[in-house]
């Protein structure tokens, strides 16, 4: 029978026989923003995958509950699935801590998510395509990497370093350019200030609040009676306020004379 816990369906999964066993917690992939990579039905999500895991490891001991179509690993959570295959950077990323893994297994079959997560608990899966435990990246092996990683390349440095200010240089033309071509609300020419003291450059919270006090200051050099129909207005409007509060005060002293009682002393 499996076993579960908050949700997830508890897995062992051992080097060998002889190893003691580590646990692995699963459950079928189900989130808001779905990827094309990762359908829901085909794909199981897991937790507490032991640091030397890979996925030339794990596709095996996955196999045996269906064909398996795609593995995903990453060192830490809220990753967005396919990040880890992207180009990066080796000498300016941030390195993972080495712990425990999670990762995601995609099923080419339904049927495979329902067999993995009825698997029982006292049956361990075993990582039986490696016959030599040396053939893992733990222990003095996963030292040794570290400290070859660690080293630095000066050329493969300034390398990458060149490539990432070339790409910020085109960048940073690309804007200009178009900043150039911006025009403003009434049609003309927007100009930035160049020169040997371009100044801070701003942004677009600095540009809004700009813009309204502009339009603020416009409303107020409005001519409001200019016109002869709007000095009429105007006096008209004042009239009927002027009748209203006469016609409350009134009232007011009417209540007051009602509320009057006879002293004598």
């Amino acid at each position: 029978m499996a076993a579960t816990y908050n949700g997830y369906t508890v897995l062992s999964l051992k080097f060998n026989e002889n190893c003691t066993e580590t646990y692995i917690f699963l459950k079928k992939h189900n989130i808001r923003d779905q990827s094309k990579e990762t359908p829901k039905d085909r794909t199981v999500f897991i937790q507490g995958l032991p640091p030397y895991s890979s996925k030339e490891l794990l596709k095996p001991v996955f196999e045996k509950f269906g064909k398996v179509h795609k593995i995903f690993l990453h060192s830490k959570l809220n990753v967005r699935v396919g990040d880890e295959d992207k180009a990066a950077s080796k000498y300016f990323e941030d390195k993972s801590s080495g712990g425990f893994k999670v990762g995601y297994v995609v099923f080419q079959n339904e049927s495979s998510v329902r067999r993995i997560l009825s698997h029982p608990v006292n049956q361990s899966l075993l990582l039986s395509c490696i016959k030599d435990k040396d053939q893992l990246n733990i222990g003095l092996v996963a030292m040794k990497e570290q400290h070859n990683e660690s080293l630095i390349d000066k050329e493969e440095l300034q390398k990458e370093i060149n490539e990432f200010m070339t790409e910020w240089d085109q960048k940073k033309s690309k804007e200009e350019e178009e900043a150039k071509n911006q025009t403003g609300e009434d049609g003309w020419e927007v100009v930035t200030k160049k020169g040997r003291n371009p100044g801070i450059a701003r942004k677009e919270s600095v540009n809004k609040q700009i813009l309204s006090k502009e339009r603020s200051k416009r409303s107020r050099k409005q001519l409001l009676n200019f016109y002869q129909f709007q000095i009429k207005e105007s006096k008209m409007n004042h009239l009927e306020s002027m009748r209203k509060k006469f016609e409350e005060d009134k009232q007011k002293i009417d209540l007051l004379k009602q509320s009057r009682r006879f002293k004598p002393f």
